[in-house]
């Protein structure tokens, strides 16, 4: 603690009264050692009086304390689910929410424009997770603005606004690159009253929106899926195709339905047909019919399919033998990434949970707003 100036002055104060008395006494001098001794005592207490007055209050050194440490990405932890909303007669708000397979942590991440009926859903919002789970990649407007979302903060990023030219974007297996249509003049009209332009081109970017490439100039297929790095499947009602990349080769896969997917391995594609789900190879050969159904997943190992339509059932690939899990009609399953449990949709609105394992499904959520999509979390 710094002491006063008084106190810290008086031992010079003494010093010189010693001094002062010693020159008006009859004695001599001081002799030079004397001299030399009060010096060094004048000095001292100087030096003193130096190293203890106060000075201008110095601030202590703070570390600055380190920033959060991120919540670690689980895998499977949150449904991503898309709902219109009704606002009013014949008016909708399309919406993404998140919530956890047990029916906690519900939250609204983003919404679009309120819509009359003649303004297609599609062009309006959508999401899709990226292939690791660590964030929600959203298409929103007429004008197709592109941003992130991140998991856990669930803070927007913007992207790029594509204007009214492009739609139908998918992501590449390590979300560096997108695949999109984009339209040789305004699509406005398409948001107004769903009318689709006769020309296109078929684009791939890189995920920031730079370097924007024409693949396929004026085609007719659009890109579906990116679910290998080397090739992207298009679709081309009623036909389905696979294109390489990079340089654009469109192989005809040969089958007609909706909708379809490849296996994850690649080798394989499902597809629903005259209401029956079908299964053949990527490079051809026979069809295998796995029975009734209007809507399918294949699960993240590749050895099951969970179809739905009137009941909810998990076919083995490789046996065709079909486990009944729900016998109620259902509708867009999705599967947790460990295979064991599938998420479907009940009535257009409630969510449930099943395991398949367990002889009953879980409800998760249940409402009154439709649900359009719904997909689990890498």
């Amino acid at each position: 603690m710094l002491r006063s100036k008084r106190a810290v002055l008086m031992p010079l104060l003494m010093s010189l009264a010693v001094v002062g008395c010693t020159s008006t006494s009859s004695s001599p001098s001081p002799s030079s050692s004397e001299e030399a001794s009060a010096s060094a005592s004048a000095s001292a207490s100087a030096s003193e009086s130096a190293s203890e007055s106060p000075t201008a209050e110095l601030t202590p050194a703070v570390t600055p304390a380190a920033p959060p440490t991120p919540a670690p990405i689980i895998s499977g932890e949150y449904l991503l689910v898309s709902q219109a909303f009704t606002v009013g007669e014949d008016l909708y708000q399309p919406q993404l929410w998140v919530i956890r397979p047990t029916g906690t942590g519900a939250r609204k991440i983003a919404e679009g424009q309120i819509n009359g009926p003649l303004s297609p859903p599609r062009y309006n919002l959508d999401g899709v997770w990226s292939h690791d789970g660590s964030m929600v990649h959203v298409m929103k407007g007429c004008d197709s603005r592109l941003s992130n979302i991140a998991v856990h903060s669930w803070v927007e990023t913007p992207v790029v606004n594509m204007g009214l030219k492009a739609a139908d974007f998918v992501w590449s297996p390590d979300d560096t690159k997108v695949a999109y249509f984009n339209y040789t003049h305004e699509q406005a009209v398409i948001c107004m009253q769903g009318t689709i332009p006769t020309t296109h081109d078929l684009m791939v970017m890189n995920a920031d929106g730079s370097a924007r490439t024409v693949v396929l100039h004026n085609t007719d297929w659009y890109p579906y899926s990116w679910p290998g790095a080397s090739s992207v499947l298009l679709r081309d009602n009623p036909g389905w195709a696979l294109m390489s990349i990079p340089g654009g080769a469109v192989t005809s896969l040969g089958i007609s339905g909706w909708p379809a997917a490849l296996s994850p391995d690649g080798a394989s594609v499902a597809y629903i047909s005259s209401g029956h789900l079908k299964v053949r190879a990527v490079t051809g050969g026979p069809v295998s019919d796995y029975g009734p159904g209007k809507d399918f997943a294949w699960s993240p190992d590749g050895e099951s399919i969970a179809v739905t339509g009137t009941t909810l059932r998990v076919v083995t690939v490789a046996t065709a033998a079909s486990t009944t899990l729900y016998a109620h009609p259902t509708s867009l399953p999705t599967w947790s990434p460990d295979s064991m449990r599938v998420a479907f949709v009940k009535d257009h609105t409630d969510i449930y949970v099943q395991s398949i394992t367990a002889a009953s499904p879980k409800l998760v959520a249940s409402g009154d707003e439709y649900i359009g999509d719904m997909q689990w979390q890498p």
